[in-house]
């Protein structure tokens, strides 16, 4: 299976579990909550993730907001929400990898879909500043138009 329209079979809501390393603290945390994609007119699309994170003493509410545009069948470019570009997003079985530079640090991301309602986003973080590994399971919670 693949997703050829890929921004169509992103839209609604996902649950998200994200498991968080920190290879420099050689702590581990985790992110648990929802991740929606809302349609913004044709071919575009608001991302926002609302949950908790749990790393070490911490626990408390998180969020995130990214924008989504279909830029060919099977792809969405990522974006943050002053419109710097983020990294190109396709779901295939046999996975995707995307690469974002932040400053000297380098995010590696590998995406895989697992079916009709299941993808993974695992993201490696090297650099002066960071050593993380970020693995996101997403799992389909509701469609646009019905209920979550």
């Amino acid at each position: 299976m693949t997703a050829p329209d890929l921004l169509d079979f992103l839209l609604g809501s996902w649950a998200l579990d994200r498991r968080l390393v920190d290879g420099r603290l050689g702590a581990e945390g985790r992110f648990e909550g929802v991740a929606r994609f809302t349609p913004e007119g044709p071919g575009a699309a608001a991302y926002r993730e609302e949950g908790t994170v749990r790393f070490l003493d911490h626990v408390g509410a998180a969020h995130r907001d990214l924008r989504c545009t279909a830029v060919a069948e099977g792809s969405v470019a990522f974006s943050f929400p002053d419109g710097r570009a983020f990294h190109l997003l396709e779901l295939r079985p046999e996975g995707y990898e995307a690469e974002h530079r932040c400053g000297e640090d380098r995010y590696l991301g590998r995406f895989l879909l697992l079916d009709e309602g299941e993808w993974r986003a695992t993201w490696r973080v090297e650099g002066p500043r960071k050593s993380l590994l970020l693995e996101g399971a997403y799992r389909r919670v509701g469609r646009p138009g019905a209920p979550d």
